[in-house]
């Protein structure tokens, strides 16, 4: 039995021999690096397959980002629009900002940056989303949340007071 390689085949194994030849070296940045750069200002980024192109989103604009239910996607929420990617949310939360992200459930990350307020079970992000917040995670929420506004970056907050 022999296999026939389609065109298409070919092109994706050009292009990934492309790849693999012109490889990145990845290094740990130390903490002086990491300081410098927060001190300069510089945003980290994420890049998007959209198909046969890669989109460069600031990890600054990013509002939440939620997992799919049942699907082996994540949808970016960035102010006016959704962007889809098949990543893995443990992948994901390791290559986001820690001090900027923070996991609130099972498929929900969200940017302290733009959460508006805390319910009994959910947080509340600028533009309208209500995101499910596990029992276990709400003590952490609003710890991080403290430290975040702590750090200088306030901005008008509330807490609901439901019970």
């Amino acid at each position: 039995m022999f296999w026939e390689k389609s065109p298409t085949f070919e092109r994706k194994r050009r292009t990934l021999k492309g790849v693999r030849e012109n490889k990145v070296i990845e290094r740990k940045i130390t903490e002086e690096e990491q300081e410098a750069v927060q001190k300069e200002g510089i945003e980290r980024n994420r890049w998007v397959s959209l198909g046969r192109i890669y989109r460069k989103i600031r990890q600054e604009d990013i509002v939440c980002i939620r997992k799919l239910k049942g699907a082996k996607y994540v949808e970016y929420v960035i102010k006016e629009e959704r962007i889809r990617e098949r990543i893995s949310i443990a992948l994901l939360l390791e290559e986001l900002d820690k001090k900027r992200f923070l996991l609130v459930d099972r498929g929900h990350i969200v940017n302290l940056k733009y959460v508006t307020g805390i319910g009994k079970r959910s947080v509340y992000m600028e533009g309208g989303e209500e995101i499910p917040v596990s029992r276990s995670q709400m003590s952490c929420l609003k710890r991080e949340i403290e430290r975040y506004l702590r750090e200088g970056r306030s901005r008008t907050f509330q807490v609901s007071r439901e019970k």
